[in-house]
């Protein structure tokens, strides 16, 4: 592929740039209360018009997405194992935005719904769960806008 000095030079340079991120993380916290709606996210996902694989920070994550009147759903994907408990929290940026959880896919394949802005969920197997984000069709009017969606597993 690269001839040997190109190679080497390309793997360190991917290394330190590793290490450089590595080293630029704070120690500081989101903070989000359904109280007082209040999101002051440190480390935003910010999501694709894609369906979204989640990595968490120290047990957390929130995602920045968006959503079209009658388009796709945002998906969003995470690996979770049997024990922990999950918690998610969805909120528009707008007032009155008409969003919330409409489904989610457990490990093994089965799919719940619907459910409201939020949800608490203990894992029973371990593998992926999945967040379909929208509308309510059952109250207020079509919503299009952005989001945050906070997740927590401990």
């Amino acid at each position: 592929m690269f001839p040997p000095p190109l190679k080497i030079n390309y793997i360190t340079g991917i290394v330190l740039v590793l290490l450089h991120l590595g080293c630029n993380q704070t120690n500081e916290t989101a903070n989000y209360t359904p109280e007082n709606n209040a999101i002051q996210a440190i480390d935003t996902i910010y999501a694709s018009d894609r369906d979204t694989v989640i990595l968490l920070n120290d047990g957390e994550a929130f995602i920045k997405g968006h959503i079209n009147t009658n388009k796709k759903q945002p998906k969003y994907t995470l690996p979770v194992w049997k024990g922990q408990a999950v918690t998610a929290y969805v909120k528009p940026l707008t007032k009155n935005g008409n969003i919330r959880i409409n489904q989610v896919q457990k490990p093994g394949g089965v799919f719940t719904s619907p459910f409201d802005d939020s949800l608490s969920y203990t894992i029973e197997t371990n593998g992926n769960i999945l967040f379909v984000i929208g509308e309510n069709l059952m109250a207020g009017d079509p919503y299009t806008g952005e989001f945050i969606l906070h997740i927590t597993v401990k």
